[in-house]
């Protein structure tokens, strides 16, 4: 693989600044059009992985397509898919690293990415820095089992701890936390009903008024897990304005522009908001983990700043404590003392003199 793209660089006119990997017939095929119209209005760079570059198999596509050269090409192509994928990230993150520095690699991995094994090689993602972080799917099914009444909260807990673990700080704090992808059912439809059966099934699948309010409280919870926790919170376009649909195609139709969802777009706009203004939520420890029964707390710690973070998927009441900074289904007795009802949520920031009095073994989990 070439080592050294010190003579590659972005033209820096002031563009949007984008770059375009490539690597096999059919991308380079569907991609044509929008690569020469990335060409003529980004600052762009295309830059070919090495995968089958051979003329009669990809060179000659470029001739016929009328597309310029690549500027780059990683000679990335090993001895088998796994090593060939492998080289591509390596000398992808190589590349990044030296056209914008401040760029993040973000990997698409299902699993945990710390220990991950794949075609038989255990993947070494976060020791050799090939990547800045990852998708969160292990999360994004432990939420999703709470907020459907699969799991009481317990192995939510444990996906969490496990995560935060086994990822160093840096690539925990900017993990994509992820509901919904271009990959999966839309989490409406998701949470609202089943998602099963033939593509005309799915086609004509709508939820009811009944599924659809259902799916939308459950969404208030897992949304809001979602910012809360360590991470990145990224929002597949139209999920915040209620959009449905089952797998692929059904999952990426057109954004339902003048028929949003105002309410849940709002919802979603408060948690990014809070996400920005708290700095305990951005960059902040997780700690004082507790799960049964439905309920989970937990809380996020900066310098000088201590939020809990609490949800009621039971259908009894829960307690939380300090000054009400956002929430759901409250009933407040007394300042400082807040009673989550069933459904629901809320975040709070803890003075010191509380804190103080927090039983040690609640703040024993700090990571």
């Amino acid at each position: 693989m070439a080592a050294d793209y010190s003579n590659i660089s972005f033209a820096d006119d002031g563009r949007l600044k984008l770059l375009i990997i490539v690597g096999t017939r059919p991308e380079v095929i569907r991609l044509s059009e929008v690569i020469k119209k990335c060409r003529r209005h980004f600052d762009c760079l295309l830059v070919h992985t090495g995968q089958n570059y051979d003329y009669t198999l990809n060179g000659i596509f470029f001739r016929d397509l009328s597309l310029d050269d690549p500027d780059v090409y990683l000679d990335a192509v090993g001895a088998d898919l796994g090593e060939t994928v492998g080289n591509i990230i390596a000398a992808s993150y190589k590349l990044m690293a030296q056209v914008k520095p401040d760029a993040l690699l973000i990997g698409e991995v299902w699993e945990d990415a710390s220990n991950k094994i794949a075609y038989g090689k255990r993947r070494r993602y976060f020791i050799d820095g090939a990547l800045d972080s990852v998708m969160n799917y292990p999360w994004r099914k432990a939420i999703l089992d709470y907020c459907q009444g699969q799991d009481d909260g317990t192995a939510l807990r444990q996906s969490v701890l496990r995560i935060a673990e086994n990822y160093p700080p840096g690539v925990l704090s900017c993990v994509m936390n992820i509901l919904g992808t271009h990959d999966t059912p839309r989490i409406l439809s998701l949470l609202g009903g089943s998602c099963d059966g033939t593509k005309d099934e799915q086609a004509q699948r709508q939820l009811s008024s009944r599924q659809r309010a259902q799916a939308l409280e459950q969404l208030q919870t897992a949304a809001f897990l979602q910012f809360m926790l360590p991470g990145m919170a990224c929002i597949y376009y139209g999920d915040e304005a209620g959009m449905e649909g089952c797998g692929d195609p059904f999952n990426r139709r057109y954004f339902p522009w003048g028929a949003e969802d105002a309410a849940l777009t709002a919802y979603y706009r408060t948690l990014a908001a809070l996400k920005n203004q708290e700095p305990a939520l951005k960059t902040g420890t997780i700690g004082a983990f507790t799960a049964s029964n439905g309920q989970v707390q937990f809380t996020r710690r900066a310098p000088g700043n201590l939020l809990q973070i609490s949800c009621n998927r039971s259908s009894l009441p829960m307690q939380a404590q300090g000054q009400l900074l956002f929430g759901c289904k409250l009933a407040l007795a007394a300042p400082g003392e807040i009673t989550l009802q069933p459904g629901g949520l809320c975040l709070s920031r803890i003075p010191a003199t509380v804190e103080k009095n927090l039983p040690i073994s609640e703040v024993s989990y700090e990571l």
